[in-house]
């Protein structure tokens, strides 16, 4: 039909390898992509340590670039875009912790408030309300 828009997933092949158990976080037409896994071994998947790269990947020109690595290694994480920062909550091997990525300056930082506390359980997601984070397991 004239006029209309076709929403469709497209493999791009100029792509890196993508980590698993990382955190994805889309705003506006970029994907950040932090943490994770890319060692695909099962058998020696608790033996590697989780990746501290970032990356960015630009939906419109299908490219990607490097941000500046993490300040630790994180998998298994969940992540919010509050205030233009990017709050990811993960674990590094069984303790939890928080790191924030600021989207202007693209530089990491603790994001450990007053008040608030990391727990090392299973992270599913994460939201906000009345300036408080709420983790669901």
């Amino acid at each position: 039909m004239p006029g209309t828009v076709e929403n469709r997933l497209v493999l791009i092949s100029s792509l890196p390898p993508m980590p698993t158990a990382a955190s994805y976080v889309v705003v506006g037409s970029n994907i950040f992509v932090m943490g994770g896994r890319y060692d695909w071994n099962v058998e020696e998947w608790e033996a590697q340590p989780p990746s501290s790269i970032a990356l960015c990947i630009d939906c419109r020109t299908h490219t990607t670039r490097l941000v500046a690595d993490m300040p630790v290694g994180l998998m298994t994480n969940v992540s919010k875009v509050i205030d233009e920062k990017i709050y990811i909550v993960g674990r590094v091997w069984a303790s939890a912790t928080i790191v924030e990525f600021d989207l202007r300056t693209e530089k990491w930082a603790d994001g450990t408030k007053p008040g608030w506390e990391a727990d090392d359980r299973w992270l599913t997601s994460l939201s906000t309300t009345a300036g408080k984070f709420f983790i669901f397991f």
